[in-house]
Formats: C-alpha cells, structure tokens, sequence
C-alpha cells in the first residue's frame, strides 16, 4: 500500500480536476482511473495516476480524441463554466446589492438636507 499522502478520495480528484464526483466515478468505471479499495468499500485513487491520465488527457491532439473522451472534456469544460457563471453572478449581485444601500442611504440623506432646507415637505420626497 502507497503512503496516505499519495492516495486521493474521490472528492479530493474532483476538485483536482475540477469535476464533479459522478464524473471521477465515470472516469472509474471506464477504466480511465484505478481505484484501490479500503476496508469500508471506499474508492482510493493514487496521485500518479490521477496526474497521468491529466497529462494524458492534455497532450492528446485533438483529432486522435475518441469521441467517449471528447465528450467528457466538453462536459468538464461545462462544468467549470457553469461554476464560474453562479460564482460571477453571485459576486455581481453582491455589488448591486451593495450599490442599493449606497444609493438609499444617499437618498435619505438628501431629503433630510431638503427639509432642513426648506425646499419641500416629506410628501413631496
């Protein structure tokens, strides 16, 4: 058996990898990854392993793609976009958001400076 250290969870593959967990379990399942078996029935994947099917899967051109793999690359392309997008979109409303409170809180501040002022009532505001 390898050291601790050289052996990866299924988990710890995916964000490697930048994949989901069903895609490592797909790459296992058609003998792209060797898993070793702990006594719980978990998978273990060696970092070698894991490491060689990458450089595998980057210096392979891109003609003598079988199509199995081409989509599976098209499907972790997906899924780090798709990642990216929800993590953009929720860093743009955070701004918006924050913006809003910027804006109403300057909103207040106006009309309390035109009714110290004197240039209207509350109705008008």
């Amino acid at each position: 058996m390898l050291p601790n250290e050289d052996l990866m969870t299924l988990k710890q593959v995916a964000e490697y990898l930048q994949v989901s967990i069903m895609t490592v379990k797909r790459y296992i399942y058609q003998g792209k990854l060797r898993t070793l078996k702990t006594p719980g029935g978990q998978h273990r994947i060696r970092r070698p392993d894991v490491e060689a099917m990458l450089k595998e899967f980057t210096s392979t051109p891109l003609n003598d793609i079988k199509l199995d793999d081409a989509l599976d690359i098209v499907s972790t392309m997906d899924e780090i976009c798709r990642r990216y997008n929800e993590r953009l979109k929720a860093e743009i409303m955070e701004m918006v958001e924050r913006r809003m409170d910027e804006v109403s809180h300057e909103c207040k501040k106006l009309k309390g400076y035109c009714l110290l002022k004197g240039k209207g009532d509350e109705s008008d505001l």
